[in-house]
């Protein structure tokens, strides 16, 4: 019986060595080394049309499609799909941070973190989770929702955390 992870770890295994293949044909066309029989330019186009193709057809469960975030009247519910949903009341939604780190476009690199009085935080999901925009959408509806943290967050390539919300500014019930 295979592992749920199955697929998403093969086409990593195959991404890699697509990576592989890619830097050798690079090398091999700079430093002049004929190892693909002088076909240097049509290996390297084909290894640019494969890493294409291997982007825009990875396994949908490997960003966020078992991920789920939704609200209703009083409670925010965020699941992985593996283990028990978490609950969180609006009324004890403190903050809310992006946290952003370089893993993109091959992992979650966009993840939502929901905060309450806790130092950890209640929930989390990955940008591309389900119910992800509905909820955005909610809490830039909300005083104390910063914009301009939101965009840079979404701009950002790099190991950050951003908060675009605080509940400080605002009041979450409302």
């Amino acid at each position: 019986m295979g592992s749920p992870d199955r697929p998403i770890m093969t086409y990593r295994v195959i991404a890699a060595l697509w990576l592989t293949l890619l830097v050798a044909a690079i090398a091999n066309n700079c430093f002049g080394w004929r190892l693909v029989g002088g076909y240097d330019k049509l290996a390297i186009g084909l290894l640019a049309i494969a890493g294409y193709c291997l982007f825009m057809f990875r396994p949908l469960g490997s960003i966020g499609a078992a991920w789920s975030v939704s609200l209703d009247a009083e409670i925010i519910t965020t699941s992985d799909g593996r283990s028990a949903p978490r609950l969180l009341k609006i009324k004890d939604l403190r903050r809310v941070v992006i946290a952003t780190d370089d893993s993109g476009p091959w992992g979650d690199d966009v993840v939502i973190l929901l905060y309450s009085d806790a130092e950890d935080p209640v929930g989390v999901f990955p940008l591309e989770a389900v119910g992800s925009q509905d909820f955005i959408g909610w809490l830039a509806q909300l005083p104390g929702y910063r914009e301009e943290a939101f965009a840079k967050a979404m701009g950002s390539t790099d190991v950050a955390h951003y908060e675009i919300f605080t509940a400080e500014a605002a009041d979450p019930r409302s």
